[in-house]
């Protein structure tokens, strides 16, 4: 349980609310392990072995150019289920027979969350941006809660991940925007202000004042004169 405690959470929750809003196509996609053959029980894998069979598919994800989360799931059967939200579309014909050739099993699920800035419910329905960040986080911050792994056989284990880009920060909540964008550092700033001043989280309406916010409290300017915050 050393990765899922609530700075993992939370830091998860702030990663995945601003990758739905910050992208105009983000695409929800979930892997399963290979079932039994011929009524033969097969070994589950452990979550290392988990890890080394979805490594090729984060680093074609890499390749293409793609920005992604990546949170574990361990389903009541003890199998383990990798969910992704990705920033682009990928064609379900190529990618399922490819991931059954890395030792992935035939089920596999994609949902259109955000398309060309239209949100989505799972019904497919039209939905508000502050709806589908809610439905988003719950559901997968539920996952993260039942992902855990015994200590004593596999210490350290991470339930949380995705490229450097997407995550609003570290398991320390520290940065480096001085090789990446800023837009992390100064959204955690903001919001810790905002919710400050106005003693309520922000909601996605509130975005320009906590960039703002953000930017004013570590004078961000001063070090990045042309420096522009999004959702302005």
């Amino acid at each position: 349980m050393a990765y899922t405690k609530v700075k993992t959470r939370y830091i998860a929750e702030i990663s995945i609310e601003r990758f739905i809003l910050e992208h105009r196509n983000v695409y929800f996609w979930t892997f399963t392990e290979p079932g039994n053959e011929d009524g033969v029980l097969r070994k589950l894998w452990t979550k290392t072995e988990a890890e080394i069979h979805i490594k090729p598919f984060c680093d074609l994800l890499r390749r293409l150019g793609f920005e992604f989360l990546l949170i574990w799931e361990l389903q009541k059967r003890g199998s383990w289920h990798p969910h992704f939200l990705i920033n682009g579309r990928l064609e379900v014909n190529f990618v399922r027979p490819w991931m059954m050739a890395r030792g992935w099993g035939q089920q596999m699920r994609v949902e259109w969350v955000v398309r060309g800035g239209r949100m989505f419910d799972k019904f497919g329905n039209v939905s508000t941006a502050g709806d589908l960040v809610n439905y988003m986080t719950k559901k997968l911050r539920s996952y993260l809660l039942k992902a855990r792994t015994d200590d004593a056989v596999e210490p350290r284990k991470k339930f949380f991940g995705g490229t450097h880009r997407s995550k609003a920060g570290t398991i320390k909540l520290s940065w480096n925007p001085w090789t990446d964008t800023a837009h992390a550092m100064l959204y955690y700033y903001g919001r810790n202000l905002f919710v400050d001043i106005w003693q309520a989280p922000p909601s996605y309406r509130d975005l320009p004042v906590v960039m703002a916010l953000g930017t004013e409290d570590r004078n961000w300017l001063d070090v990045d004169f042309l420096y522009e915050p999004p959702y302005s």
